[in-house]
C-alpha cells in the first residue's frame, strides 16, 4: 500500500512491505534473490532519496516508493529519512511496523546473508523451492 499524504514535497512510500519484499523473513525461503545488494542500490537510485536509499522493488511509481521493509529497519539511521522527518515529507509512522505485519530481518547483514544463504542452497538443491521470485 503506497502513501504519499505530505503535500507535494512529500515522499512516497510502502506503508506495509509488499509480498515479496527481500526485508522480510519468510521471503529469504520463499524467494531467491541472486545479486541483491547491486539490485539494492540499484533500485535506490530512482527513489527520491538516491541510491543509498532502498525503493520497493515492486513499485510501479516514479519515483520508486521506499521500501517498508527497509524504512522499518533502516530508516531511522538514514540521513535523508531524518532530514524528510524534521522538515514533514515523511510522517514518523513510515519507520513503525504494523502490529499485524510480517516479521523482519534486524538489519541489513542479516538480510543479506539469509538470502546468499537461501541463493546457494537453491543452486545445489534441485529439489528446493522455485526461483520464482529471482531478481
Amino acid at each position: 500500500m503506497p502513501t504519499s499524504d505530505h503535500g507535494a514535497d512529500a515522499i512516497s512510500y510502502r506503508r506495509s512491505p509488499c509480498r515479496s519484499c527481500p526485508w522480510t523473513v519468510r521471503n529469504a525461503e520463499l524467494y531467491h534473490y541472486g545479486a541483491i545488494s547491486a539490485y539494492l542500490v540499484g533500485i535506490g537510485e530512482h527513489t527520491a532519496l538516491g541510491a543509498d536509499a532502498v525503493g520497493c522493488h515492486a513499485s510501479e511509481r516514479t519515483p520508486v516508493e521506499l521500501c517498508a521493509g527497509w524504512l522499518q529497519v533502516e530508516g531511522a539511521e538514514h540521513p535523508g529519512v531524518r532530514d524528510a522527518l524534521a522538515d514533514g515529507r515523511l510522517p514518523a509512522r513510515a519507520l513503525r511496523p504494523r502490529a499485524d505485519g510480517p516479521q523482519l530481518f534486524s538489519f541489513r547483514l542479516e538480510m543479506l546473508d539469509a538470502h546468499a544463504a537461501t541463493s546457494r542452497r537453491a543452486l545445489t538443491d534441485e529439489d528446493g523451492p522455485g526461483r520464482e521470485g529471482e531478481e
